[in-house]
């Protein structure tokens, strides 16, 4: 039988494990693998502005200064010194960055948006169909209550609004005077409208 040499301690461990080997540059190197730090390539652009107090010029990213500069908040030099940015100091290549920036993000949500709905109705399209029962037919006292209900809603409506105080049809968009035309208005072009609509638009 073989003699095999006896197993080694934690510190004899420790000992042989090789030391990391940090560069500069962040790289760190264990024996001979060599993991280095994942580069991040990133570019900002920095609005140039000089103190007024101390004529010390400073910068800061230019997103920054647009929002400090549309709510008239405060600057500070590196000095300490406060200065107020006004709207009057934005010149044409900043309302130009503005535009581009607004553009950009509006294209992004734009993006995000369509493939929401997209996944949306993927996700429907493979959803197997629910048997609904048909709605019965709403008629009499139920058609006079929604549009009882209906007119109510847009006198509400009328009473927050600042352009009129007549009620608007919901529907065609059609202003009315008095209660009594807009109810013979609805009565007679939107009752098989008001009739199709679920119950729970109509629920108290």
């Amino acid at each position: 039988m073989e003699n095999q040499p006896p197993p080694s301690s934690p510190a004899d461990q420790n000992a042989a494990a090789p030391t990391p080997i940090v560069g500069a540059d962040g790289s760190m190197k264990i024996g001979p693998v060599e993991i280095s730090p994942p580069r991040v390539d990133a570019t900002m652009r920095l609005r140039i502005l000089t103190c007024e107090h101390c004529g010390v010029p400073f910068s800061m990213p230019l997103t920054m200064f647009l929002a400090k500069t549309h709510l008239g908040s405060l600057a500070y030099c590196p000095g300490g010194h406060s200065q107020k940015l006004r709207r009057e100091s934005l010149a044409k290549t900043d309302l130009l960055f503005a535009a581009q920036f607004l553009a950009d993000e509006l294209a992004q949500r734009t993006y995000e948006l369509q493939a929401a709905c997209l996944q949306i109705a993927r996700l429907k399209s493979a959803m197997p169909p629910a048997a609904t029962a048909p709605a019965a037919p709403v008629e009499g006292k139920e058609l006079l209550r929604r549009i009882n209900l209906e007119i109510s809603r847009a006198l509400i409506r009328a009473s927050h609004s600042f352009k009129s105080r007549c009620p608007v049809c919901g529907r065609c968009g059609k202003l009315f005077a008095n209660r009594r035309s807009f109810k013979n208005h609805l009565e007679r072009f939107h009752a098989a409208d008001i009739a199709a609509m679920p119950a729970t638009a109509y629920a108290d």
